[in-house]
């Protein structure tokens, strides 16, 4: 994998955190106010989600993160089960919001 595709999953992180950064500052609109979507996609093998702020695509994950190849979600319920856990992070000023093998086992995702 080369340097430039093993980080080109940051521009989109660094996205949403910054979006969640400045509506949830003093000078700008309260946070509950900025509408961030879970959107669940299916592949031919498996699912993915987006997660999208204010009508655009944050994070775009096609894969199950931080597990060795190219493995889509088992279900539909998986993939919002980790996409719900990104968007905890990012509201709690978790940054990056890395989601880690245990923490997906923690939730039940099928990882295997």
């Amino acid at each position: 994998m080369s340097k430039r595709k093993a980080w080109s999953w940051i521009i989109p992180i660094v996205g949403v955190a910054l979006v969640v950064w400045f509506t949830s500052a003093k000078h700008h609109a309260p946070p509950d106010l900025v509408q961030v979507d879970c959107r669940p996609f299916q592949l031919s093998d498996g699912w993915g989600y987006d997660i999208v702020a204010e009508g655009k695509t944050y994070i775009h994950q096609d894969r199950i993160p931080d597990v060795s190849g190219i493995r889509r979600f088992a279900t539909k319920e998986d993939a919002l089960k980790v996409a719900h856990l990104m968007v905890d992070k990012l509201k709690a000023g978790k940054f990056p919001p890395a989601v880690t093998y245990q923490e997906m086992k923690d939730l039940g995702v099928a990882l295997n």
